[in-house]
């Protein structure tokens, strides 16, 4: 009856079980902040131009991530594969797609918002997020050319956006119009 197989069995389970009680009543880690968390519903605020995919997007990262690995750097990176990924396929089914303003950020950003799709994506991929252009070609499935012609584009917009207007434009604003 004292089969030496069950008893270090036994023995096991109960090892087992103590260090389950011990884990249980530590609070868990979690190798990502709220700021990261945060980081990476922006990013997918300003790729998708929607609160709603932001979202879905960072929900669906976090989810295809291995959560005992998780970090901030594979939670970005994920969520801006995500986000190309949700705007495009969005965007083919909504073609009339209105941007609703997002009080939460400033002008500035707003203003990203109103790009057209291509030019946000490589003016956040590499200017805001800093990525290299080599990996926004891959995110955004181009050549790293046509990424920085987008991007050379997306600031020549974005700073015929912030122009003050000139003072025939402010003080006659339907100029010709007369």
């Amino acid at each position: 009856m004292n089969n030496p197989k069950i008893a270090s069995t036994a023995a096991f389970g109960a090892t087992r079980a103590k260090r389950a009680r011990r884990q249980a009543s530590r609070p868990l880690r979690s190798p990502l902040t709220q700021t990261d968390i945060c980081r990476a519903f922006n990013a997918a605020l300003l790729l998708t131009g929607s609160t709603i995919l932001a979202e879905a997007t960072v929900l669906n990262a976090i989810e295809a991530l291995d959560v005992d690995n998780i970090r901030p750097e594979s939670l970005l990176a994920e969520v801006t594969r995500v986000s190309v990924r949700f705007q495009t396929d969005w965007c083919d089914q909504q073609p009339n797609r209105i941007t609703h303003p997002q009080p939460q950020l400033p002008v500035e950003l707003q203003n990203v918002l109103k790009l057209p799709t291509e030019l946000r994506h490589a003016f956040v991929l590499r200017t805001l997020l800093g990525m290299s252009p080599e990996a926004s070609a891959r995110i955004l499935q181009l050549e790293p050319s046509q990424v920085a012609a987008h991007l050379l584009a997306a600031g020549q917009a974005l700073a015929a956006r912030n122009e003050p207007p000139t003072f025939q434009e402010w003080f006659w604003p339907a100029a010709g119009a007369c």
